[in-house]
């Protein structure tokens, strides 16, 4: 379940949908535990497989299979590495999509290819054709879900920690183009002219 930290706030149910508030009150008193959304969303771990904490960030701020008009629900969906894990990506929710089986397949196939927005969670598919879709987030905690319940110092906050997070994944993608680089400069030194 997901509820907004203010009081009397809706509650958002995954394959359920949202609660009308006396139905929410009585969800919510048969609750045993709780885990705060913000600190799960902006949570890593070494591991490949997220944490249960991490996983319920995606699915909240996914809604759905990521893939353009795809409407497998999140919680149903497999979690994928946008920068493999393999290849030092992090297991964080600005780092993991939900795709269902099918779609996750077709990009571990490589017959399409994404880049996700990671201040907004937008993804652009491209694909081998050369045509190219988006995919926006509709999950609870998704940007336009979640907006109407922040506050001012909650949403500066959000921006501040979404810079933080960019600024970090271009230093690692910076770093990785450049050891490409090199590798395609190497080798072309290491070949023989073709005159």
């Amino acid at each position: 379940m997901y509820q907004h930290k203010t009081e009397s706030a809706p509650v958002f149910i995954p394959g359920i949908g949202w609660l009308d508030p006396d139905d929410a009150e009585e969800m919510l008193e048969r609750l045993s535990s709780t885990r705060d959304m913000d600190e799960a969303s902006t949570a890593e771990t070494e591991a490949y497989s997220p944490t249960d904490a991490i996983r319920a960030a995606v699915v909240g701020l996914d809604g759905t299979c990521r893939w353009p008009g795809c409407d497998v629900s999140a919680h149903k969906s497999q979690t994928d590495h946008r920068h493999n894990h393999s290849e030092g990506g992090p297991t964080s929710a600005w780092n993991i999509a939900s795709l269902c089986q099918h779609h996750h397949n077709v990009k571990t196939d490589r017959r399409a290819f994404y880049i996700m927005d990671p201040f907004t969670r937008e993804i652009y598919w491209l694909f081998s054709d050369g045509s190219w879709e988006t995919s926006l987030p509709s999950g609870p905690m998704s940007e336009g879900k979640a907006r109407w319940a922040q506050t001012v110092t909650q949403a500066n906050s959000s921006r501040r920690r979404n810079a933080r997070a960019f600024a970090q994944m271009m230093a690692e993608v910076d770093d990785v183009a450049e050891k490409i680089a090199e590798e395609i400069l190497q080798e072309f030194d290491d070949e023989e002219p073709p005159f």
